[in-house]
């Protein structure tokens, strides 16, 4: 992950899925979330949690792709695998059942695809929350942003030990001015908070298809 976040970057990938219909792209779901990563990167320590999970998520993605494809499993060159070869794949097999081990019991480095694209789907729909409520509270600070954010989307899929990192590690959370100087590079004030509105209404819409998908699959809620 040599490359800053991109506000613009993100504004175009995000823009690209919004206006996709199924079958959705996989490499291109992944350098959102690849994006995702560099934005957490921006929160510092408050985020590290988050800024890890997605990394080994996008890896298990990735990984087990790849070895689908050596399998013979999808047919598909990885480039052009979709979303849904992968979930087919894994549902037809029963790994996507597999849990937190991994496929047949490998442990958590062989954790299965769909579980991690579930988990990413959480980290999109955070995201989604932050930026409404920074835009939505303009005097609060992104600490408080980064709270609520976690309360409504990860704090009920997380056990205690998990919540109790988190609410130590937000004290750290850099300043809402620090945090919008990392991601404005030379952009205006106005830019980018035209290109925040844009974000903001391109997530929505991906995160109602994806969620939307997983549930016709009932592969919403994942050991």
């Amino acid at each position: 992950m040599s490359e800053a976040f991109s506000l613009v970057r993100f504004r175009d990938v995000t823009k690209t899925i919004a206006a996709m219909s199924e079958p959705y792209s996989l490499t291109t779901l992944l350098e959102m979330f690849d994006e995702i990563t560099k934005l957490f990167h921006c929160l510092g320590q408050a985020l590290s949690f988050a800024t890890s999970d997605v990394t080994t998520k996008l890896d298990h993605i990735t990984k087990r792709t790849k070895e689908m494809i050596e399998q013979g499993l999808i047919k598909e060159p990885y480039e052009k695998v979709s979303l849904e070869d992968v979930l087919h794949a894994e549902k037809e097999k029963n790994w996507h059942m597999s849990g937190p081990e991994g496929i047949d019991g490998k442990g958590r480095a062989y954790q299965n695809a769909s579980r991690s694209f579930v988990r990413l789907l959480w980290f999109l729909d955070f995201v989604y929350e932050m930026v409404h409520y920074l835009r939505e509270h303009p005097d609060d600070t992104l600490q408080k942003a980064v709270r609520e954010a976690y309360a409504l989307v990860l704090s009920d899929r997380h056990n205690m030990l998990v919540r109790n990192a988190f609410r130590i590690a937000v004290v750290v959370c850099p300043s809402r001015a620090t945090f919008m100087t990392k991601i404005s590079g030379d952009l205006t004030p106005q830019q980018v908070d035209a290109l925040w509105v844009e974000c903001e209404s391109n997530m929505k819409s991906i995160s109602d298809k994806l969620w939307a998908l997983l549930k016709t699959e009932g592969m919403e809620e994942l050991p």
